[in-house]
C-alpha cells in the first residue's frame, strides 16, 4: 500500500490512502463496509467533477 501510494504521489494522481484497522482485502462488517462505500462514492465525485472532458 505505501509503494503504491508513494508511486501515486510520485506521478501527480490524487489519491487517499484509508487504512482499515483489523481489516484485509474484504471488509465484512456491515457497518464499515456502508461507511467505505460512501467514503469512496465522495471520493468519485469529488475527482470527476474536477476534471474536464
Amino acid at each position: 500500500m505505501l509503494r503504491f501510494s508513494s508511486a501515486l504521489l510520485a506521478a501527480g494522481r490524487p489519491h487517499t490512502v484509508l487504512p482499515l484497522s483489523g481489516a484485509t482485502h474484504l471488509v465484512t462488517e456491515e457497518d464499515q463496509a456502508s461507511n467505505l462505500m460512501l467514503f469512496e462514492t465522495a471520493f468519485l465525485q469529488k475527482s470527476l467533477n474536477s476534471t474536464s472532458i
